[in-house]
């Protein structure tokens, strides 16, 4: 244990002082020189947290998976959960492959937990909820993201805990539970309020701005918006996520132009990051729809391109989206027939994730679609369908504005009855302090009190005693007076009568 404390503090003085790309160069290095298993576990762990540094290298992957091997070559669950928590976050992010994070969750929540680091095993989970909130499968998702959430609070971290209840509101965004999302959200930025944690209140407050969008909160999410536009220090890629945002807001009020605008702003944004793949295909695959609907084909063509050329095999991940732009391309080019079987697949889609923004907008091409192929009774039917959907879409998000108004003003209420608790605590403290204050005051003028009349009884002692002494003094200077009077006198007159 000695020697490998000995390695790894030598390590630690190599890195030192140098950037995180030469660290990350230097421990790979390293890991050729040595031998020792124990030792390269620990020189894993070194490139990773680097890799994840520097946006996740062309070959963190191999590193990471080298990592978890090795880990589990020596039975070693603690290095285990470290090293797997990473690598499903690069597979969430980076990579955009969620659905792979699969096996090596599995593999951490059935191996023996003792002695993992809370934060470690605390994000397997929450990084396994992302994962299939990512894949459409929300309800699933939450379970996790809330057991991770029990960890974070129960380990007293403050940091992920706020993180947990901001990965939360996205499956319960997702599932319409608005008031509870909006709650998660409202949480974790008060816990990233609370640390000064800037970044961390960035990304609270936009995905507050997005769920309002989805919501049709339209001017909430403006305000949002506005706030975080106003900071420039605010990091590139929420900058790129609140454009997209702007984007699809401006898609609703019909301002197509503009939504096309702030989609590409939001892409060139985005490609300043480590995690472009999160946004860039989902961009690309709007603006290909869009472009077409606005009759601008070239455009929309070469986005459509760009996606496959950058992004093969990820037509699944991004279905919904991509449908949608073949079904805008199909309907460019009148093929009625292709853009029918694109709408039906896309409306069985929506309805089976609850995406019912999505299926409402689906309907309404569908219906066009029906027209155009002459086949007037199910475009009425449809059509109808439509109709309902609409309505009961504006219901429900009527009674979510009311839920979360009523539950913002129960929360508002609860935190003034809280604060006023507060208050009243920290009267009852400043008049206690204050009690104590003249308690101190009294003993200490007590003590002076007596301290004083101690001196001035000791001084008038002291002089009463001096006095004494002085009268003492002249007595017995009289008195050797006197005597020596009077011995002077009987020698007078002894000697008198002898002469």
């Amino acid at each position: 244990m000695k020697i490998i404390t000995y390695f790894l503090l030598l390590f630690t003085v190599i890195a030192w002082g140098q950037t995180d790309s030469t660290r990350y160069a230097t421990f790979k290095k390293q890991l050729l020189t040595k031998s020792n298993s124990k030792e390269k576990l620990l020189v894993y762990d070194s490139i990773i947290k680097y890799g994840e540094k520097l946006g996740y290298p062309k070959d963190f992957e191999a590193y990471a998976l080298a990592g978890i091997a090795l880990s589990k070559k020596l039975k070693d669950n603690v290095s285990l959960a470290h090293k797997t928590s990473f690598l499903m976050s690069y597979y969430n992010t980076s990579k955009g492959t969620p659905e792979a994070t699969e096996p090596y969750a599995q593999q951490v929540f059935k191996m023996d937990k003792k002695g993992v680091y809370a934060k470690d095993l605390g994000n397997v989970y929450m990084y396994y909820g992302e994962s299939l909130y990512y894949t459409g499968k929300s309800k699933e998702a939450i379970p996790y993201i809330e057991k991770a959430l029990k960890i974070f609070v129960d380990s007293k971290d403050k940091r992920s805990e706020g993180f947990a209840r901001l990965y939360l509101s996205w499956p319960l965004g997702s599932l319409g539970e608005f008031a509870k999302a909006s709650i998660e959200l409202q949480k974790s930025l008060r816990v990233f309020e609370e640390l000064q944690d800037n970044k961390a209140i960035y990304s609270a407050r936009s995905e507050l701005a997005t769920l309002y969008s989805k919501n049709n909160f339209i001017k909430e999410a403006k305000k949002e918006r506005a706030f975080l536009f106003k900071d420039k220090s605010v990091d590139t890629f929420t900058k790129a996520i609140l454009y997209f945002n702007q984007g699809t807001d401006e898609g609703k009020t019909g301002n197509l132009k503009q939504q096309v605008e702030n989609y590409k702003t939001a892409m060139a944004e985005a490609k300043k990051t480590p995690n472009a793949n999160i946004l860039v295909p989902i961009a690309l695959l709007e603006l290909t729809t869009k472009l077409y609907e606005l009759d601008r084909p070239e455009e929309a063509a070469a986005y459509f391109a760009t996606f496959h050329k950058e992004f093969p095999g990820q037509n699944d991940y991004h279905k919904n989206s991509y449908l949608s732009a073949l079904t805008a391309q199909s309907i460019y080019a009148a093929d009625w027939t292709k853009a029918k079987r694109l709408l039906q697949e896309q409306i069985k889609n929506n309805r089976a994730n609850n995406d019912w923004e999505n299926l409402l907008s689906a309907q309404k091409k569908y219906v066009q679609v029906l027209e155009k192929l002459g086949d007037y009774k199910n475009a009425l039917t449809t059509h109808l369908a439509y109709t309902h959907l609409k309505d009961s879409i504006m219901d429900v998000q009527k009674a979510n504005g009311l839920s979360y108004y009523q539950t913002l003003y129960e929360t508002e209420k609860r935190d003034k009855i809280i604060s006023k608790q507060q208050a009243d605590l920290d009267l009852l403290d400043a008049k206690r302090k204050a009690s104590e204050r003249l308690l101190y005051i009294a003993v200490i003028a007590a003590i002076s009190v007596i301290g004083i009349t101690l001196l001035l009884i000791k001084q008038r002692q002291a002089r009463k005693e001096q006095k004494l002494q002085e009268q003492f003094s002249r007595h017995l200077l009289q008195t050797q007076e006197e005597e020596r009077t009077k011995i002077s006198r009987d020698l007078h007159d002894s000697l008198g009568q002898q002469l």
